[in-house]
């Protein structure tokens, strides 16, 4: 059992490597106009293309790009991988702690908890819903940004591809700034400011993760709502 959970937190751990990776490579590539592997060299002189817009840049950041973009392609099959392998370690470990009963007869008090409303075992809240969303948002879109992009060069497959990419860290950053907020805001109802007095460096700690992860999650929001101005402005 601890070998199976080291190995799914090296399995999540390589799916938000994967991620960060294409977020880096995603802002940099819009900083400096574009990437290399869409880009050219002419005559000495390096361009990075976005779209088919190129920009000159210097050929140390031209190998950089190159080089990163090409990384992507590695990482993102990784990722998906392993965000897999992670669901079947945590399927594994439910069918554990929940076996099928040998028995098939039919007893009348299991007959009667049966026609009862159902309450379900495991804990499904709304927060764990959202952050399963993460993944579906994060990987179709990195699929639709590289049909969209390199492929078909279609400005409409790329912006949405862009949505679907940055709404999954808008997702994370909100899902879990409110996960937070409401925690802090029932330990308040439930202990008042006893936990502030009583351990006040890891309620500020607490609290500071809980404003990163709401304004985290505003700021891919203010993303998203420049992609959609960005689309319909053309």
């Amino acid at each position: 059992m601890a070998i199976s959970i080291t190995l799914k937190k090296f399995y999540v751990a390589i799916f938000f490597a994967a991620i960060l990776n294409f977020a880096a490579f995603w802002i940099i590539a819009v900083s400096i106009g574009g990437d290399a592997l869409s880009g050219k060299e002419e005559s000495g002189r390096y361009y990075v293309s976005n779209r088919g817009k190129l920009t000159e840049v210097s050929r140390t950041i031209f190998m950089y790009s190159f080089y990163h973009t090409c990384s992507i392609f590695i990482t993102h099959p990784l990722g998906i991988i392993a965000i897999i392998l992670a669901n079947r370690i945590e399927r594994r470990k439910y069918n554990l702690k929940h076996p099928v009963p040998n028995s098939t007869q039919i007893q009348p008090e299991a007959l009667a908890r049966a026609l009862r409303p159902k309450t379900r075992n495991v804990k499904s809240t709304f927060y764990e819903k959202t952050i399963w969303c993460i993944p579906i948002l994060c990987i179709s879109g990195f699929v639709i940004l590289i049909i969209g992009g390199p492929v078909l060069k279609s400005d409409l497959v790329w912006g949405i591809g862009s949505l679907l990419f940055l709404s999954g860290f808008a997702v994370w950053g909100l899902a879990n700034g409110g996960a937070f907020v409401w925690s802090f805001q029932k330990s308040l109802r439930e202990r008042r400011l006893k936990d502030l007095r009583e351990t006040p460096w890891s309620s500020a700690l607490y609290i500071l993760l809980m404003i990163f992860f709401v304004c985290l999650g505003i700021a891919f929001v203010w993303f998203i709502l420049k992609v959609i101005f960005a689309i319909y402005s053309k």
